[in-house]
């Protein structure tokens, strides 16, 4: 299979996540705009989506908690949510943001392992104020 270039993954991952979101009764917007959460639910909680494959089995997923273009990189800002998509395990992270915010990166877990972000997989309830 070809590569698969980074700005598709971005978006199927906004996509996939929306998806989910839908199923369990939210309302998601997708922002167009490049600065900001890459989603915004009706009840105005924004969410930025972070979508990674696998780093190895034993490590699980690394997620940069950064936006922009290369050159431009800057900590998220203006977001409630980060919402962490394990593609290889379809796995979910809803993690709030101001227990990341002052972090660059993180890693999480594959789905048979746990870690202190454990708590936070599959935390739909959370988007639920």
């Amino acid at each position: 299979m070809a590569a698969i270039k980074r700005q598709f993954l971005g978006l199927a991952g906004e996509l996939r996540v929306m998806s989910e979101l839908l199923l369990r009764g939210f309302n998601p917007a997708k922002s167009y705009l490049e600065n900001g959460a890459d989603i915004i639910l009706s009840d105005g909680t924004r969410i930025e989506i972070k979508c990674s494959h696998k780093v190895s089995r034993e490590n699980g997923y690394s997620y940069n908690i950064r936006c922009g273009h290369a050159g431009q990189k800057r900590t998220v800002v203006g977001c409630d949510f980060i919402i962490c998509w394990c593609m290889d395990d379809n796995d979910f992270f809803i993690i709030p943001f101001a227990d990341v915010k002052d972090l660059t990166s993180i890693s999480l877990p594959t789905i048979k392992r746990k870690s202190k972000y454990s708590c936070y997989r599959d935390n739909w309830e959370a988007l639920r104020r």
